[in-house]
């Protein structure tokens, strides 16, 4: 049985209208912004679905028992395998070339303890910065190859939507080699973007306490991801039901987005049709 907030659309009218520029377009379309548009609309929802699993009364997390211990035990192996599938969606958003190398810059944050490893992490900055810069530029003609530094981020020249996981990656990274002030801003910028993060709520708990900051680490405290207890469990159910609605009000603000450019698209096809006729 489908869950209640499984999005419904096989009878949405704006996805009959995406149908219909489909076909206006052709299957060999190059226009990879639309392509991209409509893949970051089924990845959100794919999120909602996600996000809606975490409560622990999510009919998929039913379990036909009633000790506490063994109830805990399921819904924290389920939690898991949710985790773990947000996780897949963030990493892989750019395709599995784009997450192969991601994952393998990654892999090589181990080594870092701290920033007596100075030259070696001013490289890694670069390597994300250039997947950043790869990836989410609204106009890649601001791309300078080579010329990219911490200090010269144009954050309103990003579309960091485009993949989210680079970006909060390098917020860790900062975070972890002490410029505070830098991962709070980058991690700010996931948060605009993608306020049910989890991993970048984190970092700005974690942020704000090392800047000495307790009031703000409070609040970011309480949006994290709670726990799974007893005690947290309707806690739990808050955070879930707020972070789906953000969700949801993200994917209403790309459909829209998306609306506009295919009713734009269209008028384009039928003028051009009626310049030919």
């Amino acid at each position: 049985e489908k869950a209640d907030d499984e999005p419904s659309i096989s009878n949405s009218a704006f996805y009959r209208a995406v149908s219909t520029l489909d076909k206006i377009l052709g299957d060999d379309s190059d226009d990879t912004s639309y392509t991209s548009e409509k893949n970051r609309i089924h990845m959100i929802e794919r999120e909602i679905q996600l996000l809606s699993q975490l409560d622990p009364d999510h009919p998929i997390n039913k379990i036909d028992s009633k000790h506490e211990e063994e109830i805990y035990e399921h819904l924290t192996k389920m939690e898991e395998k949710t985790l773990e599938s947000l996780w897949s969606i963030w990493y892989g958003q750019r395709g599995a070339l784009n997450e192969q190398k991601l994952r393998f810059y990654e892999s090589r944050l181990v080594d870092i303890h701290g920033s007596s490893i100075w030259p070696g992490v001013l490289e890694h900055y670069r390597r994300f910065l250039d997947l950043i810069y790869e990836n989410c530029l609204i106009d890649k003609s601001d791309m300078i190859k080579g010329n990219k530094r911490l200090e010269d981020v144009e954050f309103d020249k990003l579309d960091l939507g485009k993949w989210i996981e680079p970006p909060h990656i390098l917020a860790y990274l900062l975070a972890k080699t002490g410029r505070l002030a830098e991962s709070k801003e980058w991690t700010e910028e996931v948060l605009a973007e993608k306020p049910w993060h989890i991993g970048a709520l984190s970092i700005m708990r974690i942020v704000c306490l090392r800047l000495n900051d307790e009031e703000a680490a409070m609040r970011w405290a309480v949006k994290a991801l709670p726990g799974l207890s007893p005690q947290t469990r309707l806690w739990r159910t808050k955070w879930v039901r707020e972070n789906v609605d953000l969700a949801k009000e993200k994917l209403a603000e790309l459909k829209e987005d998306l609306r506009d450019k295919i009713v734009a698209r269209m008028e384009d096809s039928l003028q051009t049709t009626s310049s030919a006729m």
